[in-house]
């Protein structure tokens, strides 16, 4: 892909980059900052870009595993960080148990039918309807269901 070709794609989607990259971080510096490293690491390999797939999709993944990455090494944005110095018991526990309930959530997920598992997978990897119905081939109706029946089974888990 040349360089031309990525940067229009990249303009493009640039105003749905940016969302997402607060989406992720909820803070507006810490948000611009995951913004510009995902166009760097998009940039460095652009040539693992294939043509004809979700440009989109290949750029927030890109960004998703970013904020993951910097948030497993404890990078804290710039919030974050002034909420620490004022309560820094507080922040433990909340951390601690933020942890336990995204382990809780990861083990409910893994409980699902396959069929529920994959679709509710690839939709909170950022995919679209039109994009999960696409890969595992089945009709827009069936995956919006699947990721509905999916958000109920967890919730009612999550409850007891």
């Amino acid at each position: 892909m040349t360089s031309v070709t990525f940067t229009h794609l990249l303009k493009e989607n640039t105003s749905k980059l940016n969302a997402y990259a607060y989406y992720l971080s909820r803070n507006s510096i810490t948000s611009k900052d995951l913004f510009q490293e995902t166009i760097a690491q998009a940039f460095e390999k652009r040539t693992q870009f294939q043509i004809g797939t979700n440009f989109g999709a290949w750029t927030k993944m890109i960004m998703r595993n970013l904020y993951l990455r910097q948030q497993t090494k404890g990078q804290l944005s710039y919030a974050q960080v002034d909420y620490l110095e004022k309560s820094d018991d507080f922040y433990t526990c909340s951390r601690l148990y933020d942890s336990f309930e995204i382990e809780e959530i990861s083990n409910h997920i893994e409980d699902l039918i396959p069929e529920y598992n994959s679709t509710l997978k690839l939709f909170m990897q950022g995919y679209k309807y039109e994009e999960i119905s696409d890969l595992l081939d089945i009709p827009i109706g069936t995956v919006k269901s699947r990721i509905a029946q999916s958000r109920r089974i967890l919730k009612a888990k999550m409850i007891n």
